[in-house]
C-alpha cells in the first residue's frame, strides 16, 4: 500500500510542490490502516511543524488546502496568501494557482495586498476594493479590451511591476526616470513638513516613458477610479493642489 501511494500521481505532485516551495521531502507511511505524512530535510532528519518558520507554515497550510480538497469544478477562497512569504515565493505561488486552475477547472478567489499576485494572465479578473470619501466600501473591475494599447499596458504591468497601482488611490504619471526621481524626492520632502505629512500618502509615481502612452494610462486609471496627475513642467505648482483635494475621480493635466 505504501509503495502504491508513493507512485500515485497525487502524491508525486504533492511531494514535488512541497519540495519546490519548502526544500523538504514528503514521506508517506501506511501503519495500522492509517496514512501518516511527515517531512524530512536534505539530511533525512525529521522536520516537525513547530520547527518551521511562519512563512513555511503558511505555505504548508496553503499547499494542503490545495491538495487536500476536491477542487475540480469548485473554488477556493484564500485570504492574504502573501503573509510571511518572500516576494519570489509569492510569484511562484501565483503561478501554481494558475496551473491548478487550468488542470482542475477550478477557481481561486484571493484577497491580497500584494501586487505580485497580479500579472498579465489574471489582470482582467482583478477587482479593486477601496473606500470612498464617505468611507463606503466599493468594488470595481477595470474594463480592459485587449486592443493594441491595452496589450501594451498589460506588457508593462508584467515587466515593470506596475500592478502596485491597484493598491493606491492616486497615481502621478511622469515621462522618464529623471521626472520619477524628482517627484519621489519632492513628495518625500513635502511629507517631512507638518502641514503635508498626513496628506501626501497613498500614491505611486509611474514612469510611462513618454507622452505616447499617456492616454492609455489615463483611460486605465479612470477605470480603476484613481485620481491621476499627469506631469508636465507647467503643472509642478499644481501637485500640492492635487493632494489637497483628496479627489478620487478628477484628472489633472
Amino acid at each position: 500500500m505504501q509503495k502504491k501511494l508513493e507512485k500515485s500521481v497525487f502524491f508525486r505532485s504533492l511531494s514535488s510542490t512541497i519540495e519546490r516551495f519548502l526544500g523538504k521531502k514528503l514521506l508517506v507511511e501506511y501503519i495500522n490502516h492509517s496514512i501518516s505524512l511527515s517531512l524530512i530535510d536534505q539530511s533525512k532528519r525529521p522536520v516537525y511543524f513547530k520547527e518551521l518558520s511562519s512563512g513555511e507554515k503558511s505555505l504548508l497550510m496553503i499547499i494542503f488546502a490545495l491538495y487536500g480538497n476536491d477542487l475540480e469544478n469548485g473554488f477556493l477562497i484564500i485570504n492574504e496568501p502573501e503573509l510571511h512569504l518572500h516576494p519570489q515565493i509569492q510569484k511562484e505561488l501565483a503561478l501554481t494557482f494558475e496551473k491548478l486552475t487550468g488542470n482542475q477547472n477550478s477557481q481561486f478567489i484571493l484577497s491580497t495586498n500584494s501586487p505580485l499576485f497580479i500579472n498579465e494572465n489574471n489582470i482582467t479578473n482583478v477587482y479593486r476594493v477601496y473606500k470612498d470619501e464617505n468611507q463606503t466600501s466599493n468594488i470595481i473591475c477595470p474594463k480592459i479590451n485587449v486592443d493594441y494599447d491595452d496589450a501594451t499596458l498589460i506588457h508593462m504591468l508584467k515587466f515593470e511591476n506596475l500592478s502596485k497601482i491597484f493598491f493606491v488611490s492616486k497615481i502621478i504619471l511622469v515621462e522618464g526616470d529623471t521626472d520619477a526621481y524628482f517627484f519621489s524626492f519632492y513628495l518625500n520632502y513635502l511629507r517631512s513638513l507638518p502641514e503635508w505629512k498626513n496628506k501626501i500618502a497613498d500614491y505611486e509615481v509611474i514612469n510611462i516613458n513618454g507622452k505616447g502612452s499617456a492616454k492609455t494610462w489615463i483611460r486605465f486609471s479612470i477605470n480603476l477610479i484613481l485620481a491621476t496627475f499627469l506631469f508636465e513642467t507647467e503643472t509642478i505648482p499644481l501637485i500640492t493642489d492635487f493632494f489637497q483635494k483628496q479627489s478620487s475621480t478628477n484628472s489633472i493635466s
